[in-house]
């Protein structure tokens, strides 16, 4: 009788077909494919798959795989006698983790009342040759201090009281400042199409330009209505610029609407407008 994997070969030889049509058709790998042509089973994951694989071969080259399989019983594997070995070797392996869980647990049982007995000892001897503690005689009375009479000239008994010096002369209270006024921003109208506003009560401008939503060109000048430029491009969502000026701020806008200023701590929307737009900040110097 011819051997297992030889009949598979011929048979696939004779459909005209290649390992890797085999392949294909059966999704088996092609190693697993050569490894049963040569009879090689240990190649395989498992005696499951090593009959699987056989019939699904035998019936892709156009073979009875039933047939091939009663033909070949004593070469093909048997899976039962596997299932069983790993069950057995499973259940013994369980029971050698049971009783190394049980030796563990008696063992640190036997340690904590081990070590229970040792603190007890211990306490027990401290605690008999600890010092007797003072105990209070009830039968003793209690004397209380003899008042001495005051002399008329501030003495009391051989003792001369003396008046306290020690307390510092008073000092005088110094006059709190005047409460600084707040800033005030206030808009004040327009001024060459642009929004004008005034700033009070601070010394200089500190002006904060930031993006909430959407890309800004902008254009800064120092100075009044586009007069001395020091600064222009493109702001992005989240990113922000700081700026310090001695009078005037101009801000051309290009998307207003994205544009939140903060000028010396007050936060402010210039214009809800999705377009261009103009807005100066003009400082009010205190005289």
């Amino acid at each position: 009788m011819k051997e297992l994997g030889d009949l598979l070969r011929e048979a696939r030889l004779e459909k005209g077909m290649t390992l890797e049509d085999v392949e294909n058709i059966t999704k088996i790998r092609k190693r697993y494919l050569e490894a049963i042509e040569k009879g090689d089973f240990k190649v395989l994951p498992g005696t499951f798959y090593v009959r699987a694989f056989i019939k699904s071969y035998a019936e892709t080259v156009g073979l009875d795989a039933e047939q091939v399989m009663r033909l070949y019983r004593n070469v093909v594997p048997d899976p039962d006698s596997q299932t069983h070995n790993e069950i057995y070797t499973k259940s013994r392996r369980r029971k050698n983790i049971n009783a190394e869980k049980w030796s563990k647990l008696a063992s640190t049982l036997v340690f904590i009342c081990f070590l229970a007995v040792v603190v007890g000892v211990i306490y027990y001897y401290l605690d008999q040759n600890a010092e007797p503690r003072n105990e209070i005689d009830e039968n003793i009375p209690i004397t209380q201090k003899e008042e001495m009479p005051e002399d008329p000239d501030g003495t009391i008994g051989d003792h001369v009281i003396e008046p306290d010096t020690s307390a510092d002369p008073a000092i005088p209270l110094q006059p709190e400042p005047e409460p600084q006024p707040e800033p005030v921003l206030a808009k004040v109208g327009t001024e060459n199409g642009a929004d004008l506003y005034v700033l009070k009560h601070v010394d200089k401008l500190h002006i904060r330009m930031e993006s909430e939503s959407n890309d800004c060109w902008y254009a800064i000048y120092d100075g009044g209505y586009r007069q001395n430029q020091i600064d222009t491009g493109m702001l992005k969502p989240g990113e922000a610029k700081d700026y310090e000026f001695e009078e005037v701020g101009h801000f051309h806008l290009g998307f207003a609407k994205t544009i939140k200023l903060t000028v010396n701590g007050i936060e402010f929307k210039p214009s809800e407008r999705e377009g261009s737009f103009h807005v100066m900040i003009q400082l009010e110097k205190s005289e």
